[in-house]
């Protein structure tokens, strides 16, 4: 930003209020770092200004009117008095600091809209310390001599005359500060940033780069969702009229590297959760789930991202409901699952703050990429179809939205399961179709616009990169999650370690144009590692991927410790994840891993090369996993173990030459 950059916040408190004084602080040196591209924060505190003998000390601290943010926080007390030549916005002497210190922004602010005001009075009963009579009458001065000054400027007669914030503790009052900030912040930078064709400004994205990278787009990143509003509107509509006629349930499908899963979360649970959208529900809990996974079955999985996800329901938790039991629960009466999740429901609803009823208040589940029922190998035939049931209770409930996702290329795969198959059968599915090419430009310009960053134009051709980026990827349906990339990638070099405004043609030529990016991005990561770690470098990859007999290759998700099984494979990971190029979940006991988007498998020429050259390898792998996934299913059936012949000297082939390769569990099947 050319002019503005300098925001100085002045925090003013009497001495009974330090540790919420303390707590500004904090927020303010979070926002500092947070805010760095668009302005220089500081705070203005007492406690670090220098204390000259030879002045009073409220002659050295820098004048509230000069600052642009006035934090006021108050409890039982206004401070200590001042000499005489200070005086009130009315005239009046003597004040106190905190009086002069409010007045004199006040003053300001009715001359010249300047600094804002945030004023927050603490509720708590007030604690007045002493040891004598005299100490204990100053405490009372002091109480009236707020409640005076209170009197003056918020409350008067029961009739309110300004604006101010109340709060019960020292956590309440950092909540509060942070959020209203925030919000100034942010109106700053929309005035603030680069004006439209209209002469409005659009500045409404701070939080770094306004690109996903090769990471997904979550229900937070929606102000930076561009290019998918028909298709979300689209979505929301349909299911809302599932919804109407019995069967909350649409299943999204598209090709590996649509967009489904961001058109999900950005696009139409984001849409669909604003008031109003919805007629008669005022609330929204979230439940995001995939059904691989590498720690616990099927149900228990679902059970714990119901009573972990925040945006779910942790109030079953809190009310002594664990996984385990809620696992069983909807493990063995899969048809009865609305029961404990109408529970979660009301109990919710009853710690709301704005008094929604247990009607007014429903569940969006999302089954993201839905495929992996069928291709994870620790998931059997009869798991399906019991998550099935479960899923078609909890969508004609009335009290669950379910919205899914699933590859086009696994489509076929619903006949395996009848009743999922009539559960997404007619208009309980959508077709994404890939992007227009209008749609791909509004992709790459209007979130940089909401970011304020520039996109260069060739001074010779007069063609803007933006034209050249959209270009490229009209021409290759499956490129979004390549664009994502080396937008993110562009940012990172130009803004972000090149400290500028503005994503620039050389820098996309210099990573290798669209195609290119990932590749070389991937490569720049793999030729870093140590030797003694690259060694390593094609048994982690191999662990990564999935190649099952006549199925296209696909992401594993793995444990970490089924990958990390060396010093030198545990560096690679580490490298991999740091590059986001590996994603981790879970906690160091059960950390998981997975590829951060398919297209590296398609477009990586060391993975595609990988997965050719051990394809036999990868399917066996995959057939041998799936025959003990189901074996363990059936209590270790002991006419459920290999059979002799091509099966059991494909497993002792796995376990002679990849013993390192397979999970624990794998292979003590195989023996």
């Amino acid at each position: 930003m050319a002019n503005g950059r300098d925001l100085r916040i002045f925090v003013s408190s009497p001495g009974d209020v330090e540790p919420e004084r303390r707590r500004a602080a904090i927020v303010i040196s979070r926002l500092q770092r947070e805010f760095a591209r668009f302005f220089e924060i500081s705070a203005v505190l007492w406690e670090y200004e220098p204390m000259l003998a030879s002045s009073h000390f409220q002659d050295i601290i820098e004048r509230p009117s000069s600052t642009q943010i006035l934090i006021l926080i108050l409890w039982s007390r206004l401070g200590t008095t001042l000499p005489p030549r200070y005086q009130g916005i009315d005239g009046r002497s003597p004040v106190t600091g905190t009086e002069w210190e409010f007045e004199e922004a006040l003053a300001s602010w009715n001359e010249r809209k300047s600094p804002s005001l945030l004023v927050y009075r603490k509720n708590a009963a007030g604690i007045a310390r002493f040891n004598r009579r005299e100490e204990l009458d100053a405490a009372a001065a002091q109480l009236d001599s707020l409640d005076r000054f209170w009197t003056r400027h918020f409350v008067e007669g029961g009739s309110f005359k300004a604006a101010f914030n109340a709060f019960d503790d020292v956590d309440a009052f950092e909540v509060q500060l942070e959020r209203h900030l925030r919000q100034l912040l942010s109106e700053r930078l929309a005035a603030a940033g680069p004006p439209r064709a209209d002469g409005t400004r659009t500045l409404t994205w701070h939080e770094g780069s306004p690109f996903r990278g090769l990471d997904g787009y979550e229900t937070a990143h929606a102000a930076i969702f561009f290019g998918r509003e028909q298709a979300t509107k689209e979505v929301i509509e349909r299911l809302a009229r599932n919804a109407a006629d019995g069967c909350a349930f649409l299943l999204v499908l598209g090709a590996s590297g649509s967009g489904k899963s961001s058109l999900a979360k950005a696009g139409a649970i984001a849409g669909l959760v604003l008031p109003g959208v919805v007629s008669g529900i005022r609330s929204w809990r979230i439940c995001v789930f995939r059904p691989a996974g590498a720690d616990g079955d099927l149900f228990t999985r679902f059970a714990r991202a119901l009573l972990d996800q925040p945006a779910a329901l942790p109030a079953l938790r809190a009310a002594g409901i664990d996984e385990a039991a809620l696992g069983a629960q909807l493990r063995t009466a899969p048809a009865q699952a609305v029961l404990p999740i109408a529970v979660g429901l009301a109990r919710t609803a009853e710690t709301t703050p704005d008094s929604v009823s247990a009607d007014q208040i429903r569940l969006i589940l999302l089954l993201d990429q839905l495929e992996e029922l069928f291709t994870a190998p620790t998931i059997s035939a009869e798991q399906r179809a019991a998550f099935t049931t479960l899923v078609a209770a909890l969508a004609r409930s009335g009290r669950v939205w379910v919205l899914a996702t699933m590859r086009s290329d696994h489509y076929h795969r619903l006949a395996e399961v009848p009743e999922l198959c009539e559960l997404a059968g007619g208009e309980r599915q959508y077709n994404l179709l890939p992007p227009r090419r209008g749609e791909i430009e509004q992709m790459i310009s209007q979130p940089a616009e909401a970011a304020a960053v520039e996109l260069e134009t060739d001074e010779r051709s007069k063609i803007g990169l933006a034209a050249l980026i959209a270009d490229a990827a009209a021409s290759d349906p499956l490129a979004l999650p390549l664009l994502s990339f080396v937008l993110d990638e562009l940012y990172r070099r130009d803004v972000k370690e090149g400290h500028g405004d503005r994503l620039t043609i050389a820098s996309y030529r210099a990573l290798g144009e669209l195609e290119g990016a990932i590749a070389t991005r991937a490569e720049q990561v793999c030729a870093a590692l140590p030797q003694e770690s690259a060694a390593e470098l094609d048994a982690v990859l191999r662990a990564m991927v999935s190649a099952a007999p006549g199925e296209t290759p696909g992401a594993r998700v793995v444990p970490r410790s089924d990958v990390a099984t060396t010093q030198a494979r545990s560096e690679i990971v580490d490298a991999l994840i740091k590059a986001r190029l590996l994603i981790a979940a879970g906690d160091a006991e059960g950390a998981t891993l997975r590829l951060a988007h398919e297209a590296l498998i398609r477009k990586w020429p060391r993975l595609t090369g990988l997965i050719e050259r051990y394809r036999t390898f990868l399917s066996g792998r995959a057939r041998v996993d799936a025959d003990r996934a189901l074996w363990q299913e059936k209590g270790r059936a002991p006419d459920l173990l290999l059979p002799p012949g091509t099966r059991l000297a494909e497993g002792a082939e796995l376990l002679s030459r990849h013993r390192d390769e397979i999970a624990h569990e794998t292979a003590e099947f195989i023996e």
